[in-house]
């Protein structure tokens, strides 16, 4: 799916209603702070993880019930490879890290969308863009290896 067709299909979300904002509709929510970290998990010097940590606030002095969506794009191909979201309760000055994480199946560069509703309003929006994820080594000859077995003393690639 396009980023244009994602505007449009956000666009549309946006006029259906809601139940779950508990504080007035004048309210700002927003992302404190939002940033994301790349890790090795399985030890093989390559990233295969993305981790996005956030911490969600807001203008009121009332709790107001807020859903952060996690939609991730193949970085190559513009396509949509899946949603997730979380659910939170939060209260202006309220300082809480959450976080989502992301495992790749695939090598491959990875952009991320995040978005902060309260109810039907998208209150904020971030984009991680470029995000280089390996879980396989691509050999000289243009074969495939898990990580694990890349420099394990092996020739796994069987081009020496």
């Amino acid at each position: 799916m396009s980023k244009t067709w994602l505007s449009l299909l956000l666009a549309l979300c946006m006029l259906l209603p809601s139940m779950n904002v508990k504080a007035s509709d004048s309210s700002d929510e927003y992302f404190y702070d939002i940033y994301g970290e790349l890790s090795d998990t399985d030890d093989t010097e390559h990233n295969n993880l993305f981790t996005i940590y956030y911490d969600p606030d807001s203008s009121e002095d009332e709790y107001v019930d807020i859903t952060v969506g996690f939609e991730v794009y193949d970085g190559d191909t513009g396509e949509w490879l899946g949603y997730a979201e979380n659910s939170h309760t939060i209260i202006n000055g309220d300082e809480e890290y959450f976080d989502m994480p992301y495992e790749a199946d695939y090598n491959g560069h990875f952009d991320f969308y995040i978005s902060l509703y309260d109810g039907d309003d998208l209150e904020d929006e971030h984009w991680f863009q470029d995000i280089l994820l390996e879980v396989d080594f691509i050999c000289d000859n243009g074969e495939t290896i898990p990580l694990g077995w890349y420099d394990d003393g092996y020739d796994d690639c069987g081009d020496g």
